[in-house]
């Protein structure tokens, strides 16, 4: 059965070794890829997504509003949820196999788009890790480093309204505008002192 299983997996994948070695039965990715290939191979309609309450795994589903804030990933005891930076900014992403369905990301999400379902979901599974969510990144106008997702910047924007404190916040990561801080304070005590 195993070696069935490790041909159809390598037939499932295009890598057509068939050595057994090459493919683990270990994961819960692996075993849903081996399990697509048994019912493409036989020609069979496989429902793929299957939604009850012993499921081993757990769905993450966004709703339009993430702000990559990372809370979810913080509070998620298997990092199945994880915020992760490239060059085109950053990426709410989720290993489905990591995920146990304990649903503690959602009360974190201060955004409240954030759903767990208990589901075993072969071909989400079969997906390894993917990105939820997709945002740019504001860069520093003084030191040119990361401040915040640019999608959190427009949620505080708008909240704040016509804040003086919105220019320091979306131009200067926390660094510089500590350190903008620390000049203002050094320059109001020397005007204030009469010191130079």
């Amino acid at each position: 059965l195993i070696q069935s299983l490790s041909c159809l997996s390598a037939d499932a994948s295009g890598d057509h070794k068939g050595d057994l070695q090459d493919v683990s039965f270990f994961t819960p990715r692996e075993a849903a890829k081996a399990l697509l290939g048994l019912a493409h191979k036989y020609g069979t309609s496989l429902d793929c997504s299957v939604e009850h309450p012993h499921s081993l795994f757990g769905d993450v589903k966004l709703k339009d509003g993430c702000t990559v804030c990372g809370a979810c990933a913080g509070a998620c005891p298997t990092g199945s949820l994880s915020v992760e930076r490239d060059s085109d900014g950053l990426g709410l992403m989720f290993d489905p196999q990591l995920c146990i369905g304990c649903s503690e990301c959602v009360p974190v999400c201060p955004e409240k788009v954030l759903s767990v379902e208990r589901r075993t979901d072969l071909l989400r599974l079969s997906q390894g890790r993917v990105p939820l969510c997709r945002t740019s990144e504001a860069q520093c106008e003084v030191c040119g480093g990361p401040i915040a997702p640019q999608q959190m910047l427009r949620k505080i924007i708008a909240l704040l309204g016509s804040d003086p404190s919105i220019s320091a916040i979306s131009g200067r990561c926390l660094s510089c505008r500590n350190f903008g801080l620390l000049e203002s304070d050094k320059r109001e005590r020397r005007d204030h002192d009469g010191t130079d």
